[in-house]
């Protein structure tokens, strides 16, 4: 009887300190169940470009795959300008492409996975996050010296050795 009482004390720490579900202990054996909530975790923005992103993101099971994205966050989901298709493959770690971004914004995105154990379904959001797209720059204009002769009086212009501008030809002057 010692041995029973001492078993469920540390069934009983054990649970309290993993804020388990209880632990019934029978005779003749454990009878442990029910249903893990789906969890989404390690959510990622990479590859950003200019105009793209991607969105990667774990799950504790197999379940879908969704994103969620605007410039603004928002509250429900529904409320996010754009989204991506749902990904009815069951993945447990999840890639989204976004494509047709604007360069230099802030988006904030959201991530949606749901799953269907034994006839129930479980659906896990993330909390908003945000990642931002590539700025656009435009080239400078690359200015040639001009030099002046004082003793003729004549411009001409400086042009570099052949070879060294982009789709170099010869230049003649007249």
């Amino acid at each position: 009887m010692i041995k029973w009482k001492l078993v469920g004390c540390v069934l009983l720490l054990a649970c309290t300190i993993l804020q388990a579900a209880p632990v019934m202990a029978e005779v003749g054996g454990t009878e442990v169940s029910g249903t893990m909530p789906l969890e989404a975790y390690d959510f990622a923005a990479s590859n950003i470009g200019y105009h793209s992103a991607t969105i990667s993101w774990k799950t504790n099971g197999d379940a879908t795959s969704q994103v969620f994205y605007d410039t603004a966050s928002h509250d429900n989901t529904g409320d996010y300008a754009h989204c991506t298709d749902e990904d009815a493959n069951l993945v447990s770690e999840h890639s989204l492409n976004l494509t047709g971004l604007s360069s230099r914004t802030t988006y904030h995105y959201r991530v949606k996975s749901v799953a269907t154990v034994d006839g129930s379904v479980c659906i896990a959001f993330s909390e908003d996050y945000t990642f931002t797209t590539l700025t656009l720059t435009t080239p400078k204009k690359t200015e040639l010296p001009l030099k002046r002769s004082y003793s003729t009086g004549i411009m001409a212009l400086l042009l570099p050795p052949r070879g060294t501008l982009p789709n170099s030809s010869a230049a003649t002057l007249p």
